[in-house]
């Protein structure tokens, strides 16, 4: 039987509260002799309750390496875009003439 208590902690014993995850790639592009480099850094916080159970942080921690990959592919793509000279188009800001109208006229029926 597994028995998690915090008052029978040894001297020495500690808990992991926060992960650090760094992931780099490297992967070749479309043109010879050239190559796209990401790395990531991505930082998470471990709550007591978790903390102390060592299947509960082994299951947050894959989750969070999941999504530390993901980022990692996400940055690799963004790369290779750039250096292929995709550059992602500007966010527009605010609304144009046709959106306002539409806001106005929605806002105007409540």
């Amino acid at each position: 039987m597994r028995h998690n208590n915090l008052l029978n902690v040894k001297h020495g014993d500690t808990m992991i509260k926060q992960v650090t995850i760094k992931l780099g790639a490297t992967t070749p592009t479309s043109k010879q002799y050239e190559s796209a480099r990401a790395d990531i850094e991505t930082t998470y916080s471990l709550p007591d309750e978790i903390a102390i159970d060592l299947e509960k942080s082994m299951d947050m921690h894959s989750d969070e390496m999941r999504r530390a990959k993901i980022m990692l592919n996400q940055a690799v793509r963004a790369v290779k875009a750039e250096l292929e000279g995709n550059l992602p188009e500007p966010k527009k800001e605010g609304l144009n003439k046709a959106e306002q109208a539409t806001l106005k006229r929605l806002l105007e029926k409540q």
